[in-house]
């Protein structure tokens, strides 16, 4: 072997850590699951799934925005989301178009099941070879890997041609891989020398029922996800490197990017600005310059359009005729909390219109049957695990709670004072905590400036794009929790067994 080649093997063939080869296998048998669902429960699923299609249907046939219909005769029609920023729609209607016009042929050697098992050996084979120390076995690893990749998108193009708008719904995975990827990418920001808690946050992330909900439809939200994602990545990358104009630029992008895709992208826009000017002030300005000017570029064209149209560059379909109740939210809507129901019948009707257990059993199960297609229709295991699901999310909910009152608030307050630590430790946690807080305090404005008769846009969905930060502060609280009580190292790692068979199962009714 010649020094050139030498030299160049391991930049070919780079030597995954054992974290890294983690991560991989996770988020493959993840796509497996998830093509799953994308196959069998997406064609048929909710949360706005078909109003999305139709909007994409319209741009794929007339390559242009749709126009604007009053909300009455949008209802009947299924266009009530033509308001939406276009960026997934036209993402999918460009999916669509592509896979039409490729070559390609089902490669499966047996029934789903089958091929699925050998798509993983091929792939995590690779996986695992690239964690070897020969250069030949990671070369060896990467060639498995390429191939394997190969074989999906071949797969990917042929089911396109077979199920309508399937390409936009692998989109959806797509992004919901890159949301768990980016995730642990964050959490090594937070805790660069753990790297088992860059696991622990993809995990907590994808613990989260409504994040394979969304995955595997049509649907806009993971792709803002993962804009939001990002841009708190490179946040807290320049943060940590002096907040340079580049990162700023890159920031700003993905915000304006999240714009196109989700009108709620001005609060992860106010949280990268806020926060930027707060904890970095005037060094970085340069930072801030750079992000506002890269949003106004990719975002300004859209929020102008909207203005022009409808008079509200955040126009959205909430404003409902015989929706909105006349005299606003009642008390219960904040206080109310029945236990015996979120064990007994976590799903609709009971509850409806009722913030926190409403908002509890749809992160934590599927209160509204998007996915389950109405609970009285389900095998008995789907019901159990709904209950199941509501009881085990309780803890994980409080976890969530307790690291963020933990670990983010109080550096938050540092932060805002001017008192932050100088290792930069309180920088992650405190721009977290703003995000989560900020999320929620303009989820509840939304519900209570449109209060909704049925409680239809109490959704976790509409906060979803906060739960890297959820992630974050849950693995906090656990992870604060084992290290001060020997209690919490038993019940914490059985909880999360427990969770585990539970989620499972409640994936596997999907199929039953």
């Amino acid at each position: 072997m010649s020094r050139a080649s030498a030299v160049a093997a391991p930049r070919l063939a780079p030597r995954l850590t054992r974290a890294q080869a983690g991560i991989a296998l996770a988020v493959a048998a993840l796509a497996l699951v998830g093509w799953h669902g994308v196959t069998t429960v997406g064609p048929g699923g909710g949360i706005d799934s078909d109003a999305y299609a139709r909007y994409a249907q319209y741009l794929y046939e007339n390559h242009r925005l749709p126009p604007w219909e009053p909300l009455p005769e949008a209802w009947r029609n299924g266009t009530y989301e033509y308001q939406a920023p276009p960026l997934y729609e036209v993402l999918g209607a460009l999916a669509e178009g592509l896979v039409n016009n490729l070559p390609s042929r089902r490669l499966e050697p047996g029934n789903l099941l089958v091929t699925g098992i050998l798509w993983l050996a091929l792939f995590g084979g690779g996986i695992l070879a690239l964690t070897a120390a020969r250069p030949g076995l990671r070369r060896a690893g990467l060639a498995a890997v390429a191939l394997a990749a190969l074989w999906g998108l071949n797969q990917a193009v042929a089911l396109g041609k077979e199920q309508p708008w399937a390409a936009g719904r692998l989109l959806s995975l797509a992004a919901l891989l890159g949301v768990a990827v980016v995730t642990a990418l964050i959490a090594r920001e937070v805790w660069p020398a753990r790297p088992r808690r860059m696991l622990g946050a993809s995990a907590i992330l994808l613990a989260y029922p409504v994040a394979y909900r969304l995955g595997v439809l049509f649907h806009p939200e993971l792709l803002f996800v993962l804009c939001t994602a990002v841009a708190v990545l490179l946040f807290l990358r320049a943060g940590r490197s002096g907040w340079p104009a580049a990162l700023g630029a890159g920031a700003g992008v993905a915000c304006g990017l999240g714009a196109l895709t989700r009108q709620s992208a001005v609060v992860p826009i106010f949280c990268v600005l806020v926060g930027a000017a707060v904890a970095g002030r005037r060094r970085a300005v340069p930072f801030v310059a750079a992000a506002v000017a890269a949003i106004v570029l990719v975002a300004g064209p859209w929020w102008g359009y909207a203005y022009h149209t409808w008079g509200n560059p955040l126009e959205g379909n909430l404003d409902r005729p015989g929706h909105l109740l006349e005299d606003g939210q009642p008390l219960s809507f904040f206080v109310s909390f029945p236990i015996r129901s979120l064990v007994v019948h976590p799903y609709r009707p009971d509850f409806a219109g009722e913030l926190l257990p409403q908002l509890h059993a749809d992160l934590w199960s599927d209160w509204f049957g998007a996915i389950h297609d109405g609970w009285w229709r389900q095998p008995r295991l789907a019901i159990v695990t709904a209950s199941t699901q509501s009881v085990l999310g309780l803890v994980a909910g409080a976890l969530g709670i307790v690291g963020f009152a933990r670990f983010g608030v109080p550096a938050a307050w540092r932060a805002l004072r001017g008192r932050a630590r100088e290792d930069g430790r309180d920088l992650p946690f405190a721009f977290l905590a703003l995000l989560a807080a900020a999320a929620l305090g303009a989820f509840v404005l939304q519900l209570l400036r449109y209060p909704q008769i049925d409680g239809d846009q109490i959704k976790s969905s509409y906060v979803f794009f906060a739960a890297p930060a959820w992630a974050v502060f849950t693995v906090s609280a656990w992870t604060g929790a084992t290290a001060r009580s020997s209690a919490a190292r038993v019940l914490l790692p059985a909880w999360a067994v427990l969770y585990a068979l539970s989620y499972g199962a409640a994936t596997l009714a999907l199929f039953l």
